[in-house]
């Protein structure tokens, strides 16, 4: 077999390439307030802001050696569904987000690792996606069009958490719409149609 190449106009008129781009949008949305406002969303419920920045640390710590699991995971089962799997987890340790302030030690500990292993499969499966979808020949290009829907949702996402806070005094009920977000994000993954078939060489 050789590796198909789809072209960019050809790519960007596909159904996998919106609803992946959509999923991406949605996931970051959620990552990106959460990562931007932990802080001060934190210390809003009176958490201590050296615990507060503990939480904020321990996030990315948790997210690093779930990367490497996410790419393992993503050889062995088809990666649409590692990717909704990834923004589950992310949807659930949302939830948990909206409840820390009940100061429960063991809802810190969950969202820490459910919002953690959620956010670390955003990056590593971007490109095997990509590639399994779209192919080799305009690779750059397709993957470089994606980072669309990654940057509006970082730059969406985060100033619409600080204008409710602002309007209303907290952040609810924001986290639970992100969580619902994630999970639509989920569903657009699992149901991303099978990647084209690749023609085998003569």
């Amino acid at each position: 077999q050789y590796d198909f190449g789809m072209g960019v106009k050809e790519a960007v008129m596909t159904r996998a390439f919106w609803q992946y781009g959509i999923a991406t949008f949605f996931q970051v949305a959620a990552a990106s307030a959460v990562i931007l406002h932990v802080m001060p969303y934190l210390t809003s419920l009176g958490v201590e802001r050296t615990t507060a920045s503990m939480i904020a640390m321990y996030i990315p710590l948790v997210s690093i050696p779930a990367r490497l699991a996410y790419g393992w995971l993503s050889d062995i089962f088809p990666k649409n569904y590692v990717f909704a799997a990834s923004n589950v987890l992310t949807s659930i340790g949302l939830i948990l987000f909206s409840i820390i302030g009940n100061g429960s030690f063991v809802v810190t500990i969950l969202f820490i690792l459910f919002f953690g292993f959620g956010l670390a499969g955003l990056l590593p499966i971007r490109a095997p996606i990509i590639r399994e979808y779209f192919g080799i020949a305009n690779f750059g290009t397709i993957f470089g069009i994606t980072f669309i829907f990654l940057t509006l949702g970082a730059v969406i996402s985060p100033p619409i958490a600080g204008w409710i806070y602002d309007l209303r005094g907290v952040y609810d009920p924001y986290w639970l719409i992100l969580s619902g977000v994630d999970l639509i994000a989920a569903v657009l993954m699992v149901t991303m149609p099978l990647p084209a078939q690749r023609p085998s060489a003569a």
